[in-house]
């Protein structure tokens, strides 16, 4: 029990987290912020083994409004876009004129995934948003046949991100 197949046959997600990796789960509610998340994924087959994850599992893998379930839409990274036209949307990159609140930081650009093992699987999203209220964020992966697996039930399985409005200077504020 416990081998690792390579077989694209999964049934059971084990472990399936949702992390804030950025130094704030707060961002301005501009558009022009965002916060990075870490989605944890571990599946395995009928028999308990473990099974890595093939690539149309992987681009399966989406964020999610933890009530309802609706998906958060996807944003293309870099695209030169000023601002989201959306309240949330994510993208699979982090863009460098986007900062961090409440300081930059110097993170890794591995294209959004990370194989932490053989069959653990780290994928990072960015999350940017308009909104003028948190929301509670989740990940959904699909399997091949249909079926659908939310990190809702799990421990650690959401978090939630705070919009907050952008501080309101004057001209007169800067020396």
């Amino acid at each position: 029990m416990n081998a690792i197949s390579n077989s694209h046959r999964w049934s059971n997600v084990l472990h399936f987290t949702v992390e804030v990796e950025s130094p704030s789960d707060r961002l301005y509610a501009n558009g022009l912020q965002q916060v990075q998340l870490k989605v944890g994924l571990v599946v395995a087959d009928d028999n308990g083994d473990l099974v890595n994850l093939n690539d149309d599992d992987i681009h399966s893998l989406v964020l999610i409004q933890y009530a309802g379930g609706r998906e958060i839409p996807y944003a293309e990274p870099l695209s030169g876009a000023s601002a989201t036209t959306v309240e949330w949307d994510w993208s699979n990159a982090r863009d460098a004129k986007y900062k961090f609140s409440p300081a930059t930081v110097s993170l890794s650009e591995a294209n959004g995934l990370e194989l932490a093992s053989l069959n653990f699987l780290y994928r990072d999203f960015w999350v940017r948003s308009k909104a003028s209220a948190p929301l509670r964020i989740a990940a959904k992966v699909t399997m091949q046949d249909g079926t659908i697996f939310t990190s809702t039930q799990m421990p650690s399985g959401f978090v939630t991100l705070i919009p907050e409005a952008v501080p309101a200077t004057r001209v007169s504020d800067y020396t």
